[in-house]
């Protein structure tokens, strides 16, 4: 009986209260920034452009980052009120914003380069905006405390909103990552040629085709959420086998689609799958040869 009393007095002496919770968060996520910033992972993706001319590979990298500690600060719910909620966001962020800084703050002063090679005079000028640095570094801070807040809030709308904002970011960040890949799919065939000027240019994902893929992929998130139970409902009552059977016909569907779409992507597409299925097949043959026959 007394090893379970002293037990259950650890326990809660070990419990986390809501603030600390928050701090780690940011603490964790601003290491995490730090680590990829020393690697050399941010200064590779800031020579990318998701948005031609507005966004970088680089930056929005770091949003995400940001956005990730007021996700995480309020996935756990553990605050009593939605204030408090949106405040640890705001906090993880901006503490996640500030050990980040750590990194110009320290390149202000000396040249850390000579012992990690990535951190060279665009990191810094990516991490400082090319501000002045005091200014750079503030707004650092301050973009990590906005996007934290912008986290913590999708996590407190109702379904209704917080998913269909974020299905259009979602969608239209891939947009902008795989456009290499969309690009030459579009513009491969006169149909959606016009679709393909409307969203791109040749260098890349404009704004206003980042703008019109998130309203576009926000919207039927909305739709589909307003309608989804009434669909379900009616799926419910169609009989077993013709479920079975509508199933199965999405299924070759599906299939003819997959088997029809290298000959109407283009031959860059077809190259790249071609790639893709070759290195699978090597893979593949490895795993048996050494993994499974041992040899």
């Amino acid at each position: 009986m007394s090893f379970e009393v002293i037990a259950s007095s650890r326990v809660e002496k070990r419990q986390i209260t809501p603030w600390r919770f928050v701090v780690q968060t940011g603490v964790q996520i601003g290491l995490l920034g730090i680590f990829l910033t020393v690697v050399g992972i941010f200064g590779m993706f800031n020579k990318r452009p998701v948005i031609v001319g507005y966004l970088t590979l680089g930056y929005a990298a770091l949003g995400v980052i940001f956005l990730t500690a007021g996700l995480l600060a309020a996935w756990r719910r553990v605050f009593a009120t939605n204030v408090h909620t949106l405040l640890g966001g705001a906090v993880a962020g901006a503490i996640a914003g500030a050990i980040l800084a750590l990194v110009p703050t320290v390149m202000s002063f000396m040249n850390l380069r000579t012992v990690f090679v990535s951190l060279d005079n665009l990191v810094f000028k990516m991490l400082t905006f090319g501000l002045y640095a005091p200014l750079g570094i503030a707004a650092l801070i301050a973009l990590g405390a906005a996007l934290g807040l912008l986290g913590a809030l999708l996590m407190e709308l109702p379904e209704r909103l917080g998913r269909p904002i974020a299905a259009g970011l979602t969608a239209a960040g891939l947009a902008g990552l795989f456009q290499e890949l969309i690009r030459p799919i579009l513009a491969n065939s006169r149909t959606t040629k016009p679709i393909h000027d409307l969203l791109y240019t040749w260098t890349g994902l404009t704004l206003r085709g980042a703008i019109i893929i998130f309203a576009l992929v926000a919207a039927g998130t909305l739709l589909w959420i307003l309608s989804r139970e009434r669909v379900r409902s009616q799926l419910s009552q169609v009989p077993a086998p013709q479920r079975h059977r509508i199933r199965w016909g999405f299924i070759a569907a599906a299939l003819v689609l997959c088997m029809l779409f290298p000959l109407y992507a283009g031959n860059f597409i077809g190259q790249v799958l071609l790639t893709v299925g070759l290195f699978t097949l090597m893979g593949m043959g490895l795993n048996l040869e050494v993994g499974i026959a041992g040899l």
